[in-house]
């Protein structure tokens, strides 16, 4: 009975002690809240108006990134095919026309002897941003 009582007293003792409020952690005030500035500033990006391709038929290329695409019968100054081609498709320039990816887009037949040029425009802005945050 003696070891009981002792038991409980120690119980008592520890939970008496855990639940003693301890003194109080003041809150520091003087700390200003995160900040967060974001800095954009436009690149202008050099044009320059010159083919990816130029040559005879068979003219094939590979578009690595989406853009404006255009296609010229440089002989005659004719523009074949202006639109917007998607990134990782082949345009191919051959007698029987002109196809992106699988898709006809000018019916031939396209004269073998003239010269024919690949141009590419992105007309998207380019930005460079920066981000400082104070935490």
């Amino acid at each position: 009975m003696c070891r009981e009582t002792g038991r409980l007293i120690l119980i008592a003792c520890v939970v008496i002690a855990g639940c003693r409020r301890g003194p109080r952690i003041p809150r520091n005030d003087d700390i200003p809240p995160a900040t967060r500035s974001v800095i954009e500033t436009p690149i202008a990006a050099p044009v320059e108006h010159a083919p990816v391709k130029r040559g005879r038929l068979p003219l094939f290329y590979l578009m690595e990134f989406p853009g404006e695409l255009m296609i010229v019968d440089a002989t005659t100054a004719k523009i074949l095919v202006q639109t917007r081609a998607g990134g990782r498709t082949i345009v191919s320039v051959t007698a029987d026309g002109v196809e992106i990816g699988s898709k006809p887009m000018a019916s031939g037949p396209l004269d073998p002897t003239h010269e024919f040029e690949i141009f590419l425009t992105n007309p998207s802005e380019n930005v460079g941003r920066s981000i400082y945050e104070r935490r």
